[in-house]
């Protein structure tokens, strides 16, 4: 139900970075590499290292007491995430389901080595393909079709 929803939009990796960089957490990593080459999920990395490692020095009671005086009052904005799409292709396959419309996601092509791979996904709902997107995953592509998908059929889907 809702609350479900709501704990996996705070912990969704999208927020866990956003929530690294308010705290600009990134300052206090020491790394040979430079910070230009750290992942797109360095932020939320550093954020989870750091409420582990409070959570295995001081314990349950006072981590959690951190999380809620320290991250959840001053950074997280609920209103703001109750609104915030976390899966497009969640939103998308539930109104398939709703509509009783079939959907396929079709993986088209894949091109490059492994350190360079793309693959390129196309998004029909019933016979007619939708989105198409490229992305280094498979998931991502499916994501970002999904993506456009909603919002080419955002009036459709808002009726629903």
């Amino acid at each position: 139900g809702y609350l479900t929803k709501m704990r996996s939009k705070i912990v969704s990796r999208e927020h866990l970075n956003e929530l690294g960089k308010d705290l600009n957490l990134i300052k206090f990593v020491e790394s040979r590499i430079p910070k230009t080459h750290f992942g797109d999920n360095i932020h939320g990395n550093v954020f989870e290292a750091l409420v582990g490692a409070i959570y295995l020095d001081r314990g349950y009671k006072y981590c959690e007491k951190f999380i809620h005086e320290r991250v959840i009052v001053p950074y997280v904005d609920i209103e703001q995430l109750e609104g915030k799409v976390i899966s497009y292709k969640s939103l998308v396959i539930e109104w398939c389901q709703k509509q009783k419309k079939t959907f396929n996601y079709n993986v088209y092509e894949d091109t490059g080595n492994d350190a360079l791979k793309h693959f390129a996904v196309k998004l029909s709902i019933g016979d007619i393909v939708v989105a198409k997107a490229r992305a280094t995953s498979k998931k991502k592509a499916e994501e970002r079709a999904s993506k456009r998908a909603y919002f080419a059929l955002q009036d459709k889907m808002s009726r629903a």
